[in-house]
C-alpha cells in the first residue's frame, strides 16, 4: 500500500521503482500529512529531491513521478502559507494563531 490509498502497478518483466523504498518514503509523507511526522516531518524540497532505487517487479516510475509531483505541491502550499509541515504540529490546520506580526495587541486605554 502506498501513500493515501494511492495504488501503483507494478512491472513485472520490466525495472520500476523498488517497493519497499517507495512506501517507506510514502508512509513518511503521509504522516507528515496527517500532522503526525515519524522522524522528521517531510518538506517538498525532499520530495522534489528523492531518488529510489530500481528492480524489476517495481512500481511504474510514471505513476509514482505524478503522485509525487502532486504530494510536492500539496507540501508547497502548506509551507508558504505557514503551515506546520516541516516544523511538527498538523499541517491542514496552519499556524491557528498566524505570524507575529499579524496578531494585534490588546487596545490601549488612556
Amino acid at each position: 500500500m502506498a501513500s493515501q490509498g494511492q495504488r501503483f502497478r507494478r512491472k513485472a518483466l520490466r525495472r520500476g521503482y523498488k517497493v519497499d523504498e517507495v512506501d517507506a518514503f510514502l508512509d513518511r509523507v503521509e504522516a507528515t500529512l496527517d500532522g503526525q511526522p515519524v522522524g522528521a516531518p517531510v518538506a517538498s524540497q525532499e520530495v522534489h529531491d528523492v531518488v529510489f532505487r530500481v528492480r524489476f517487479n517495481g512500481y511504474d516510475e510514471w505513476q509514482v513521478d505524478l503522485h509525487l509531483d502532486r504530494v510536492e505541491r500539496q507540501l508547497a502550499e502548506l509551507e508558504e502559507r505557514g503551515g506546520a509541515a516541516g516544523r511538527g504540529g498538523d499541517p491542514r490546520m496552519g499556524d491557528r494563531l498566524g505570524p507575529p506580526e499579524r496578531m494585534a495587541a490588546p487596545p490601549m486605554r488612556d
